[in-house]
């Protein structure tokens, strides 16, 4: 292992990779790449004496255990599954950077000029505004899943909704039960940077998102059921107060799945007597008026149906503008595979 790591382990495998791919004339034109993190038990020195060596460090844990420490694993494979490219990480290295620090050398690493086609199939991480500048210098094609964090995502879903006119492509794998696929397609930019997306529907993303949507519901509903009901025991002076108190709870930040229908009632109460002992003969007992807020919950059905026709959706980015060559169906296939 030693000796390994003398020869840069980095090198190795990229010299054997290269044999690889020249002895079994493997395509190189299409890269699929993918980075995961692995989680070390045991004491690990943050700061290892070489300096080269990836650091063992809590980051961003995808197997889901942030009390350990660990490296990020990153991969590129040709299509049938084959690694040729492959990076160890320091542990709280992030995915976004990592992508952009293989896109910006992958002509390289592949060995390929500027003149040959290139296309990195990748999640969501490689799609950043620096990353799509990087990846335009580099002279890389890209099929990508669109992320969240733009805006830009949910509007194109929205509009897919909109628009109903899908192009269905019904299953694309052969096995039992497997998912349906519904497209629908258009062209927008980034940064004035024009790129084509395929908004993607899924049946079977649909029934995950349902039940996900179900129990966000039903956890909204329960926290602030809590809520209503600990409002609707304090007495008020008067109706304003009431409605104030109502306003300042739920007017700041409105829900997302319910609206509350709500009113204040009026009743005359005994008011306690400041003595303690039982009244004294012909002592007429004082009241007063009180106000009591009352609330219910209501579904908002315009808001559930909104989002449950969002559910099964996902979004797919492309520089791959040749609609002939590559339908949005060769554009799924190949971001699936």
């Amino acid at each position: 292992l030693d000796v390994l790591w003398n020869a840069n382990p980095q090198h190795v495998f990229s010299s054997v990779a290269s044999a690889a791919i020249k002895i079994h004339s493997l395509d190189t034109d299409k890269i699929h790449s993918d980075t995961t993190s692995i989680s070390f038990e045991g004491t690990y020195d943050d700061a290892p004496d070489d300096e080269n060596a990836p650091r063992v460090v809590r980051g961003f844990s995808k197997d889901h255990r942030p009390d350990l420490k660990q490296l990020v694993f990153g991969v590129g494979t040709t299509s049938d599954g084959i690694p040729i490219i492959a990076e160890i990480a320091n542990g709280n290295e992030s995915d976004m950077t990592l992508n952009g620090r293989w896109v910006k050398n992958l002509r390289h690493m592949m060995q390929k000029d500027e003149s040959e086609f290139l296309l990195c199939i990748a999640d969501s991480a490689l799609v950043t505004v620096d990353n799509l500048k990087i990846r335009k210098e580099a002279g890389i094609d890209i099929i990508s899943r669109f992320p969240g964090r733009f805006g830009l995502e949910t509007d194109l879903k929205r509009r897919a909704v909109e628009a109903n006119c899908w192009e269905h492509l019904g299953q694309l794998s052969i096995i039992k039960d497997s998912a349906s696929y519904k497209v629908w397609e258009t062209m927008d930019s980034i940064e004035g940077i024009p790129y084509r997306f395929v908004v993607v529907h899924s049946d079977q993303k649909d029934i995950r998102k349902q039940k996900k949507l179900d129990r966000d519901i039903e956890k909204e509903h329960s926290k602030h059921i809590k809520r209503l009901e600990k409002l609707g025991k304090r007495r008020f002076a008067c109706r304003e107060d009431a409605v104030e108190e109502f306003t300042k709870h739920f007017a700041i930040k409105p829900l997302m799945y319910h609206n509350v229908v709500w009113n204040v009632q009026e009743r005359q109460e005994n008011v306690k007597r400041a003595r303690r002992g039982r009244p004294r003969m012909g002592d007429v007992p004082s009241m007063r008026t009180s106000f009591y807020l009352s609330g219910q919950l209501m579904v908002k059905e315009d808001a559930v149906n909104a989002e449950s026709d969002l559910g099964g959706l996902f979004v797919l980015i492309t520089t791959l503008d040749d609609v002939v060559k590559y339908p949005a169906r060769k554009i799924l296939e190949l971001y699936k595979g």
